[in-house]
């Protein structure tokens, strides 16, 4: 219910208060719990990639909230997540 009214903060810049999000559905933790620098959803909303402060690139699945693989870059990295949309 909550996924179809999701509106990306950028989308209320004229009301800067809409953009908190008061309701709590879910949490979720991965092998190494570690700050989370960058978060990024796919077009169609089904997978989640995170990019945490260990190194690690995490793909969630969106809809079940677990994880779908694990991939290790290194410690000291900067984070920039862009999916592109597949013809």
């Amino acid at each position: 219910y909550y996924l179809f009214k999701l509106i990306p903060p950028h989308a209320l810049l004229s009301n800067p208060v809409d953009c908190v999000m008061t309701k709590f559905i879910r949490s979720a933790s991965n092998k190494v719990r570690c700050p989370i620098f960058c978060v990024c959803l796919t077009p169609n909303g089904r997978r989640l990639i995170t990019g945490a402060s260990s190194g690690e690139f995490t793909l969630w699945n969106g809809l079940a909230f677990n994880f779908e693989t694990t991939l290790q870059i290194n410690k000291n990295f900067k984070c920039k997540i862009l999916f592109i949309e597949y013809l």
